[in-house]
């Protein structure tokens, strides 16, 4: 049996509180967490949640209607930017009603589903109305009750609530959720079809969860576990997600609401991890470190563009042909690529000869582009061999910081090599490769040697290659699964026996490639 346990810790910029000796005016959820979690003033707050939303850089297509989102629920200074982005991305939107699928920190033992049956949640931006008659047809089943010590202080749901006040188009009304303990695929599939009957075109699920909570955190160890489930979060895998989470490390709170989720979305919606931050990042306190993640579902979203016809694709028959040439994507113009060029040139110099991180951005032009999430690897080759490769598979950070980053890692933190020193400095050149997001594949014909960079994964095992990797070494697509199972560190044709694969293109350029960026040197 699978039984999943809700994990309560979490950051806050206040001492936890308990419910006053009062009880709410009848039909009214009293607001609890204002001055503690998030601002008192009306005012304040709708500043704070607009700051939120507006330094947040969402691409989306937009044919395609966000009917999910993932967001975190700690205090505002350090949750409210991740939030912002998932709220980034339904802002403006018309919904009828909102479903929080959230969990109770006071009532841990909370067995099945909890809703509380009041006429409105209060917050210092007014008043939400409730979804009584969807609230009230829940309650009609066993498997729901109405537990309102889990409701009365409990902030998963409520530090949702300015966000959806801001953000979204005045008219809807609430239904919040509480997930408790349920047992096996089985009741995680009766939950979600209980709730279907709520769920319409104009419905916004959300899910309040942060992700992993470690005391004397690693930020490599804890990016790794929080991108490990995001990743199975984003490709809708239910069975890997449940797997996943029996890692004890993989302390999310909101694992009961996100494996609900799972198995609510249809096979039509696809998933997009927005953004990802640790709190050890914002406070430097690495003591206690909490991962906050922002991921959207959009519906009916265009798949991954085909490949042009190419002899790279004769390949998919039976694994037997060589790609001549890589195809990489374009996401970037060429004055864009020289402008990240320069910076990792900058900032790789900066940190091998004088170990500082401090750049002048005042000569570079960050676009738009250069400023939204993207995952990026940055190579590094000295006289024509490998000196350093080391990049974030997952949109993390704007494109720009996130190249600048990486050219500094590549060169002192791959631990196949010796850190980069200055005197080498003048033999070494760069190559960036930007990454579309990942796509997991359910054929292994739909993988084209010299166009698709390549991940696996089988529990707790991961291993991750570039589109020109197999171009450089001149593998079939046979070869290529057999390379990332070394890679990963997974026994010989691990590919055939349950793994995770999932695809991406790339953008890659080098300085190699233009007299420009050899002159930036």
């Amino acid at each position: 049996m699978i039984r999943l346990f809700a994990v309560g810790m979490v950051i806050t910029m206040a001492t936890l509180f308990t419910a006053s000796g009062s009880n709410p005016p009848a039909g009214v959820h009293r607001c609890a967490g204002a001055g503690k979690w998030f601002p008192a003033s009306s005012s304040d707050l709708r500043r704070d949640v607009e700051k939120y939303l507006d330094g947040a850089r969402v691409s989306l297509p937009p044919e395609a209607p966000v009917v999910a989102v993932v967001a975190p629920h700690a205090g505002y200074p350090y949750s409210g930017p991740i939030a912002g982005h998932s709220y980034a991305a339904v802002r403006g939107k018309a919904y009828d009603r909102v479903i929080i699928l959230a969990f109770s920190h006071y009532v841990p033992t909370l067995e099945g589903l909890s809703v509380w049956d009041v006429a409105s949640y209060e917050t210092p931006l007014g008043a939400v109305p409730v979804d009584r008659d969807c609230v009230r047809r829940l309650l009609e089943d066993p498997l729901v009750r109405s537990v309102p010590k889990a409701h009365q202080v409990e902030h998963s749901d409520e530090n949702q609530l300015p966000f959806l006040q801001v953000a979204l188009t005045p008219g809807w009304k609430l239904v919040s959720v509480f997930v408790g303990q349920l047992e096996g695929a089985e009741q995680f599939e009766r939950a979600a079809a209980l709730l279907r009957p709520c769920i319409s075109s104009g419905t916004l699920l959300v899910v309040s969860s942060d992700f992993t909570h470690l005391e004397e955190a690693n930020p490599k160890e804890q990016n790794a576990l929080d991108l490990g489930a995001a990743q199975l979060l984003v490709a809708r895998d239910f069975n890997g997600f449940v797997d996943y989470i029996r890692n004890p490390k993989a302390t999310i709170c909101g694992r009961q609401p996100l494996a609900l989720l799972l198995k609510i979305l249809g096979p039509d919606v696809k998933g997009h991890l927005l953004a990802h931050r640790l709190s050890g990042e914002i406070s430097g306190d690495w003591s206690y470190s909490v991962g906050y993640t922002s991921i959207a579902y959009t519906k009916g979203g265009p798949a991954d563009p085909p490949a042009a016809k190419t002899a790279a694709q004769a390949s998919q028959a039976d694994g037997s042909q060589v790609a001549a040439t890589l195809e990489s994507d374009t996401f970037l113009s060429p004055e864009e690529e020289q402008t990240l060029l320069q910076l990792a040139r900058r900032s790789l110099t900066e940190w091998v000869a004088r170990h500082n991180d401090k750049i002048n951005f005042a000569p570079f032009q960050l676009t738009d582009n250069l400023r939204r999430p993207a995952g990026a690897f940055v190579t590094l080759h000295e006289r024509g061999e490998l000196r350093g490769c080391i990049g974030y598979i997952q949109p993390l950070k704007p494109l720009f910081e996130t190249v600048m980053e990486n050219a500094r890692n590549a060169a002192t933190d791959d631990p196949r090599f010796d850190a980069v020193t200055a005197a080498e400095l003048p033999a070494i050149d760069l190559e960036i490769s930007v990454m579309s997001p990942l796509r997991k594949i359910g054929a292994l014909d739909e993988i084209v040697v010299g166009r698709h960079g390549l991940l696996i994964q089988k529990g707790f095992y991961q291993g991750v290659f570039l589109p020109q990797v197999p171009v450089e070494q001149k593998w079939n697509r046979d070869q290529y699964l057999e390379g990332i199972c070394r890679k990963a560190h997974l026994p010989r044709g691990a590919w055939r026996e349950g793994a995770d694969l999932f695809v991406f293109t790339a953008q890659v350029f080098g300085e190699k490639d233009s007299t420009e960026g050899l002159a930036a040197k």
